[in-house]
């Protein structure tokens, strides 16, 4: 369909750069549709020839770049990057192409934007988050060597999705823990990350750092994680550790009726 436009477009002399409803222009469309790679560059390459501009957004606030990064080739990633100089815009959702990159495991793309300037935003939750809750170690390792600082955030992401590889990654880079990621991981009741973040804790840290943890188990009726919180000297006295028990029987009868 889109070569089918390109030729319209050079034969007519019509806009290379008109857009649809969606704010689309051909450019977008190339750059989205990964089904043929060689067909796609070429595409891409014709377009760009004929002034096509790269530095268009649609409606959505996203560029052709935004497309390329979640999904073509890395072909067509380097050629629409020699067009873009803007490689670190967010879209309206706040996602950067980096970030789409880093989400959907594309560590060449990754490189190829790194290496253009693309930067991690050391303040925000920004790439590393969103590459650790979608459990892309690959990537995270990447980022954790172009200097990216790993937070109880990002681990919060990874084990709330269950992702113990990304974790233990992130925990061995030095991640303090507090309370967010205990309860990340216990809401979901993931069991092995909550393993994992346990042995990562210091004992007399623990009673603390579950305070949040404990409570998100026992009303969400996960029986299992909650018994791995309150072994390990979770500061709660006998009386106390049943009740939580009785929530969490509770509310397991009550989410599903048993």
């Amino acid at each position: 369909m889109c070569h089918v436009l390109v030729n319209i477009t050079r034969a007519t002399g019509a806009d290379p750069n008109a857009r649809n409803r969606k704010g689309h222009t051909i450019l977008h469309m190339a750059a989205a549709s990964d089904h043929q790679p060689n067909v796609q560059r070429q595409l891409v390459q014709l377009l760009l020839q004929y002034k096509a501009s790269a530095s268009i957004w649609d409606k959505q606030g996203n560029a052709a770049l935004h497309f390329a990064a979640a999904g073509s080739t890395t072909d067509v990633l380097q050629l629409l990057l020699s067009a873009s100089s803007e490689v670190s815009t967010p879209n309206y959702a706040g996602q950067t192409p980096l970030e789409l990159a880093a989400k959907h495991g594309r560590v060449g793309h990754c490189k190829g934007l790194l290496a253009r300037g693309a930067r991690e935003d050391k303040r925000d939750l920004g790439v590393l988050f969103a590459a650790a809750g979608a459990g892309q170690t690959r990537v995270v390792r990447l980022l954790l060597e172009d200097g990216a600082v790993p937070s109880e955030f990002a681990v919060a992401a990874a084990a709330a999705n269950d992702h113990p590889s990304v974790a233990k990654l992130l925990l061995e880079r030095g991640v303090v823990l507090r309370e967010f990621a205990l309860a990340a991981a216990a809401a979901k009741n993931h069991t092995t990350v909550l393993s994992l973040l346990l042995a990562a804790l210091p004992e007399a840290s623990i009673s603390a750092a579950a305070r949040i943890a404990v409570p998100a188990a026992a009303y969400a009726g996960h029986m299992a994680a909650l018994e791995l919180l309150l072994l390990p000297h979770a500061g709660y006295d006998a009386v106390k550790q049943e009740e939580f028990r009785a929530a969490a029987t509770h509310a397991r009868c009550y989410i599903h009726g048993t």
